[in-house]
């Protein structure tokens, strides 16, 4: 799987059901907006089976670096 530092160079051209979660990810991995993804979650909208990689990728880096300083949260 390619690492979401990549998401922008590569997801965009996938199905437009991920393009709300890419959107989302990015927000964490560049502003540390963790509300777009939250909203996301919470809502009624359908999570692509490609998008769960990428959300359990963000848990286990924060998982991981629990007590650092991380680039993306």
């Amino acid at each position: 799987m390619v690492p979401r530092r990549r998401l922008k160079y590569w997801l965009w051209d996938t199905d437009p059901s991920m393009h709300p979660w890419i959107s989302a990810l990015l927000a964490i991995d560049e502003d540390r907006n963790k509300k777009p993804l939250v909203d996301l979650l919470t809502s009624h909208t359908r999570l692509p089976r490609a998008a769960r990689w990428h959300i359990a990728d963000l848990l286990r880096v924060n998982a991981s670096t629990r007590g650092t300083i991380h680039p993306f949260l």
